[in-house]
């Protein structure tokens, strides 16, 4: 059935491929969903979902539609395979989007997010869910992410070591700041809008100070040097 599938593959079969590593991962089989995973990352690359095809709707070959679901199909993968890097120390396997082959961050959908988002045993008034808002805001927060895994993996690295310093540490820093502070109110989180959020913003927010602390951690330990250079203190960061 699998073989079937990937033989003719379409989005449905990224996805599927995408939940059944996350599914034996769950059930503690690490390395069989690392691998189920890989199979969607290559797949998506395999039906081009990190090309720009706005050309293919203006020539009639795809439908408006049909862009948008290749654009949330490369989006998610992308995410997962950040998030999958994250979870097992390995390498990405999906390309980061570069300026001459730009993919859009998935749009808002306003009508989709004011449907209403309930969990009853909560006792909290149903809400907007703001799904695709938040979605959005994840793909910027892990792009990056990229960027912080580039400069962690690479410390085991001599020539690397020589390359990071605190001038690149703070870049990251301020682009993760920057990228909170720019929240919409729909989508950051307060102390009065925490006893309410929904469990996407919740882990939205969760995967930030994840963020902030793999950035920061590997310096924790360094010696004070006695000179006038610029030098960002991790651990009061």
């Amino acid at each position: 059935m699998m073989e079937e599938e990937c033989q003719k593959p379409n989005l449905s079969v990224v996805h599927a491929l995408s939940i059944l590593g996350s599914f034996h991962s769950s059930q503690g089989d690490q390395s069989l969903g690392y691998m189920y995973f890989g199979m969607s990352a290559r797949m998506s690359q395999a039906l081009g979902l990190n090309i720009d095809c706005s050309a293919w709707v203006q020539a009639g070959f795809i439908s408006e539609h049909d862009r948008l679901d290749r654009n949330w199909a490369h989006w998610t993968t992308f995410c997962q395979d950040i998030c999958w890097s994250l979870y097992v120390g390995h390498d990405f396997c999906v390309p980061l989007p570069s300026d001459h082959k730009p993919i859009p961050v998935p749009f808002v959908d306003s009508e989709f997010d004011q449907m209403p988002w309930h969990y009853p045993s909560s006792n909290n008034a149903p809400q907007p869910n703001y799904l695709s808002k938040t979605f959005a805001a994840s793909c910027e927060l892990l792009m990056i992410a990229r960027r912080i895994m580039d400069v962690v993996n690479g410390l085991n690295s001599g020539n690397m070591r020589q390359v990071v310093n605190d001038e690149l540490i703070s870049d990251i820093d301020l682009q993760l700041n920057t990228w909170k502070s720019s929240l919409s109110p729909d989508v950051d989180m307060t102390l009065k809008s925490r006893p309410t959020a929904t469990p996407h913003r919740l882990m939205l927010h969760a995967a930030y100070w994840w963020l902030f602390v793999l950035l920061h951690r590997p310096f924790y330990h360094r010696k004070l040097r006695h000179s006038s250079d610029r030098e960002i203190d991790h651990v009061k960061v």
